[in-house]
């Protein structure tokens, strides 16, 4: 764990490096909910919030802004050496990045997935994933098979996912207790920090090795929402994601020069209803049809 914060606390300085304050305290909110300093960092996004309205006002003029904006940026480069250290003293305690949103698809009956066997659901991959019990949520159990929908630390995902597909002997607890016939990660969970504005009730993702697909699945979605789209598109490409696979089959307001709009000049291939949105990276295509 202390390593996967080191890497929090290094993209965070890449972030202030490049002058994104706003993600870097973003991301700061996400890994200090249960430590000491969520109190020092909720401080600091007030101040710098409240800096940013001031700007916008034209109360504040570009150069004082930067200023001011210095010393927030110094104030967390403080902060993330404390948090680093209290890492190494505490290192199951603390949050990771971002949070993901997994199906798992159970064999047995739905009526007997009761609160017990969430618990031990949910104790098992804490256990099996090496977290505490807190960071697993059991959101939704689903009518039909036991389809469970469960939220986890995104770093913890590949485990979990190459684990199950592959009967990983190493997870024989969580095979002992529960037949898992499929798995699927299913979408971030978006912090109220993040400010996207669109909520993942309107589409999920299904993420393999080399691809992303993303269903926009209500049918009511309107223009109004584009840029909030264009922002999880944006924030998808610059991870390592080589190919999204935008599936617009329900989505009747928006077309391929629609999205193009959106996307701001980013590519798109048409195949069989679905537009290919790769951005920065369009290798592999072939393989895919």
């Amino acid at each position: 764990m202390p390593m996967v914060i080191k890497d929090s606390i290094k993209k965070i300085l890449s972030l202030i490096k490049k002058g994104d304050i706003e993600k870097s305290i973003n991301r700061l909110v996400n890994i200090c909910k249960d430590t000491p300093y969520k109190k020092d960092v909720t401080a600091i996004s007030f101040r710098y919030y409240n800096l940013k309205r001031k700007k916008d006002r034209g109360v504040f003029a570009l150069d004082s802004f930067i200023v001011e904006e210095n010393k927030i940026a110094n104030d967390i480069i403080e902060l993330l050496d404390d948090l680093d250290a209290y890492s190494e003293s505490n290192p199951r305690e603390l949050n990771y990045d971002e949070i993901i949103k997994i199906q798992l698809v159970i064999e047995g009956d739905i009526n007997d997935f009761d609160e017990n066997k969430k618990l031990k659901l949910q104790r098992i991959l804490a256990e099996e994933l090496d977290v505490v019990e807190k960071q697993i949520k059991i959101l939704h159990v689903i009518s039909g098979s036991i389809r469970v929908i469960i939220a986890i630390p995104d770093i913890k995902t590949k485990l979990l996912v190459n684990s199950v597909r592959l009967e990983d002997a190493t997870f024989s607890k969580l095979f002992e207790n529960f037949t898992i016939l499929k798995v699927t990660v299913l979408d971030y969970l978006m912090d109220d920090q993040s400010n996207t504005g669109l909520n993942t009730a309107f589409f999920e993702l299904d993420r393999e090795e080399k691809y992303t697909i993303i269903t926009l699945k209500d049918e009511n979605l309107n223009q109004e929402i584009a840029p909030s789209m264009r922002k999880i598109f944006i924030q998808l490409i610059n991870e390592d994601v080589d190919i999204v696979i935008v599936d617009l089959k329900n989505v009747s307001f928006i077309s391929s020069s629609g999205l193009s709009a959106i996307l701001n000049g980013y590519r798109l291939w048409d195949e069989n209803g679905l537009f290919l949105l790769t951005g920065i990276r369009n290798k592999k295509l072939k393989e895919l049809f």
